[in-house]
């Protein structure tokens, strides 16, 4: 014989009822309203493209020699 268990509302002691909207997730009573919610991200989402960046600048100047090479991380 299989038994149902669920969780009461610790406000009134109904029964709760399970919620799900997009990523939020929890318990709600639908008598009294006390809610309890969290968040559900199923996975990380990574971009995965291999993108080209480029900048000029003139190679005569210290200040753009000192910016290309702080966000290159190289040395000139």
């Amino acid at each position: 014989m299989k038994k149902n268990y669920f969780m009461v509302c610790e406000r009134c002691g109904r029964r709760l009822e399970r919620l799900k909207e997009g990523s939020a997730q929890g318990l709600r009573c639908a008598d009294c309203g006390w809610s309890v919610v969290t968040t559900h991200i199923s996975g990380i989402k990574v971009d995965e493209t291999k993108y080209e960046v480029s900048c000029g600048g003139d190679y005569k100047n210290e200040a753009h020699i000192r910016a290309v090479s702080e966000v290159t991380g190289y040395n000139f």
